[in-house]
């Protein structure tokens, strides 16, 4: 099954997604986003909103568990993270060999979801804090909320990029890095999704190969984050260009660590179109 499509804080996103590999800044170094808040989690931050009797725009501080969940048909290597037994999203791969999760024993984090009202539906973006017996230092706050909707979520990516490219040091060099025809890689994110929702599926993965050439210039001997190559793939099952999707999985998964090379989303999707038909 393609992945469905996540959103930052989320791509952050070597987090994995769009914030990957920026955030590397010691204060926020263990403060992992969530994926799927948006599309597999959705139904479950609904419930859990519904539950505790809050509006949609809310702010919810809770203990989650993570687990992985082989018979997850998204991201079966991953950690699904549930709230009072609701699914809400999950962590990334790398999270859940970090963290050395299994299928029986449930790792208790502390998590924040912020939602938000958008075209009819709950958006959400959640963040966990794996530095277990670390007190956690949030980023964002009641006061100083995440940006959840899509406009707000491009005001903050800008206002990053240009906080990052003022700053100076080697933090400024690796925003220097990601920026392609003079947009940093950071801002492609949210005109990607427009595109795509818009069916212009040829100008979205146009932005995508941009995108994926600042983060690989960015992260520099790191793995870069995988969203943007991931929406490469997708935009390419789409357009039924199979040998051009299987460059972008091979392209991706040689800048991946070994041990997440068979085992996630790229290398599954890779051996199924590598396989005999």
């Amino acid at each position: 099954m393609e992945p469905v499509e996540t959103t930052p804080g989320e791509d952050g996103e070597a987090l994995d997604g769009p914030y990957a590999a920026m955030d590397f800044d010691t204060e926020h170094s263990l403060l992992v986003p969530m994926t799927g808040t948006n599309t597999y989690g959705q139904e479950g931050i609904s419930a859990l909103l519904h539950n505790r009797g809050l509006p949609q725009r809310a702010v919810i501080h809770a203990d989650a568990t993570l687990r992985r969940e082989p018979d997850d048909p998204v991201r079966p290597a991953a950690a699904a993270v549930r709230i009072d037994g609701y699914r809400v999203g999950h962590l990334t791969e790398w999270v859940a060999h970090v963290l050395k999760l299994t299928t029986t024993e449930a790792h208790t984090v502390p998590v924040q979801l912020f939602t938000a009202p958008q075209d009819g539906k709950v958006r959400t973006v959640g963040f966990a804090w794996i530095g277990d017996e670390l007190p956690p230092v949030w980023r964002y706050s009641e006061d100083h909320r995440a940006p959840v909707t899509s406009e707000d979520k491009s005001a903050d990516r800008r206002a990053w990029v240009a906080r990052g490219l003022a700053g100076g040091g080697k933090r400024a060099e690796r925003f220097r890095a990601g920026m392609v025809d003079g947009v940093h890689y950071l801002e492609l994110v949210e005109p990607i999704k427009q595109l795509k929702r818009e069916g212009r599926l040829e100008e979205a993965l146009e932005l995508c190969y941009k995108a994926m050439t600042g983060a690989e210039n960015s992260a520099g001997d790191l793995e870069p984050p995988s969203f943007y190559a991931e929406q490469a793939a997708i935009v390419l099952r789409k357009l039924g260009r199979r040998e051009e999707e299987m460059q972008v999985l091979r392209r991706h998964l040689a800048r991946s660590a070994p041990e997440f090379r068979d085992g996630g989303w790229f290398g599954q999707r890779l051996a199924k179109l590598e396989a005999p038909r």
